[in-house]
């Protein structure tokens, strides 16, 4: 209540509302590059690398190694997986981060607490590393 009442009076003016605007989209920008930086290391590090998008949308473009379990099956196969243990790095993307998103915190739940979400394919795909 105390940040949406500070951000109401910052925004008091067109200019402070743009500003407002301005930092928090810079801040998530950066947020993104940290997390993909991160989800590459683990990719380059050996993480199971799942693609929870449909069938289709994987045969369109995916990354390189990526295995492809729609996001409502990602929990059974991973518990099936005899390689996945519990501490195994588990970096996960989708279209947009939503569905990968869901399956993390499932996996979490699961107490797989090593899974991350790596947001969306193409942001994630333009984020990688050149060697």
């Amino acid at each position: 209540m105390l940040n949406r009442y500070r951000l109401q009076l910052a925004c008091s003016g067109t200019l402070g509302c743009l500003i407002i605007a301005v930092a928090f989209w810079f801040t998530g920008s950066s947020g993104s590059a940290d997390l993909h930086a991160e989800a590459w290391k683990k990719i380059n590090n050996g993480a199971v690398l799942v693609d929870v998008r449909t069938p289709d949308e994987f045969a369109e473009g995916h990354l390189r190694g990526a295995v492809n379990v729609p996001y409502e099956e990602v929990v059974d196969w991973v518990v099936q997986q005899q390689d996945i243990t519990l501490d195994s790095d588990i970096v996960l993307y989708c279209h947009s981060g939503k569905r990968s998103g869901k399956a993390e915190k499932w996996l979490q739940n699961h107490d797989y607490q090593n899974a991350i979400n790596a947001g969306g394919y193409k942001p994630l795909l333009k984020s990688q590393p050149r060697s």
